[in-house]
């Protein structure tokens, strides 16, 4: 199992925000692209980011986000495997922060 597995099979806030790309992958991809929206401000509160935390952190996880969309087996890769890496971006981000 890969973590996002894991996480995907327990309870708890990581699995709301792995359960929240997942179901909206498409949605934040366009606001990251943006650098704002709904579905980019819902992902910041599941994964309980401080307000005063978010604009820095938008910057950084852009940044990485472009840089692994960016990468010319990005449109080969599955929904799920999308998925995994924006996870793991934010968790990375979070683990800076903590």
């Amino acid at each position: 199992k890969t973590r996002l597995q894991e996480i995907l099979s327990k309870q708890g806030g990581q699995e709301k925000v792995a359960e929240f790309i997942n179901e909206t992958y498409n949605s934040i991809e366009k606001d990251l692209a943006s650098g704002s929206g709904d579905h980019l401000d819902t992902l910041l509160l599941l994964a309980g980011l401080d307000w005063q935390d978010q604009q820095s952190f938008i910057a950084v996880l852009r940044n990485d986000f472009a840089s692994i969309v960016a990468d010319p087996s990005y449109t080969d890769q599955s929904h799920f495997a999308k998925v995994e890496a924006l996870y793991n971006l934010v968790y990375k981000h979070m683990d800076h922060i903590s």
